[in-house]
């Protein structure tokens, strides 16, 4: 009753939020190759009875993501087809991740596939559902993985757009869940 009631008010503020926006494209239209925008990060956790809020600025390129938290900390994820980096308060970057290997060119590769709306890249990890949506009208995707062991981390991804990607939605089984918004920003197609 509360998901069913959390997803009609979700559905009501995103439908009013381009209410005044340009006709929105259907999500098989979005081709996106560089990113370059602000994010608003709330995470949901169990026992928690306010979400924990994080701001930063996404920034996506052809071999290269760039999730740079700026509040309450200062931490900038690189993600490369050869290595994933943190840097904290601008220091030098460390390895975060599996550096130089068929992992990390993966996590990299995902990544980028969600955020710039590569949905047939995204079927051999996850069932990729498109909603049925009137032309003109925002639009989601629902991506569900495939693999036993990532269903355990990882329930079901919504993403939520109308000219591009504006809301990622992540559940996880253990009931927390994460809601990425992105502020509409530098996002030129090719």
């Amino acid at each position: 009753m509360i998901r069913t009631l959390s997803a009609g008010l979700c559905a009501i503020w995103f439908a009013s939020r381009f209410a005044m926006a340009e006709t929105c494209i259907q999500p098989d239209q979005l081709h996106v190759e560089t990113i370059d925008r602000p994010f608003v990060q709330e995470r949901f956790l169990a026992g928690m009875e306010k979400p924990l809020r994080s701001e930063g600025r996404l920034k996506v390129s052809a071999e290269t993501i760039s999730w740079h938290m700026t509040s309450p900390f200062d931490v900038e994820t690189v993600l490369t087809p050869s290595a994933i980096t943190q840097s904290i308060n601008g220091g030098p970057p460390q390895q975060a991740g599996p550096g130089g290997s068929d992992l990390s060119a993966s996590i990299a590769r995902l990544l980028a596939n969600l955020l710039q709306g590569r949905w047939s890249d995204l079927q051999s990890v996850f069932r990729v559902s498109k909603g049925s949506t009137p032309a003109g009208a925002p639009w989601s995707v629902s991506l569900e993985p495939l693999d036993a062991q990532m269903q355990q981390i990882l329930g079901k991804i919504e993403v939520l757009g109308c000219a591009d990607i504006a809301t990622i939605n992540i559940a996880h089984p253990n009931g927390d869940r994460e809601v990425i918004d992105f502020a509409p920003g530098n996002t030129p197609a090719p």
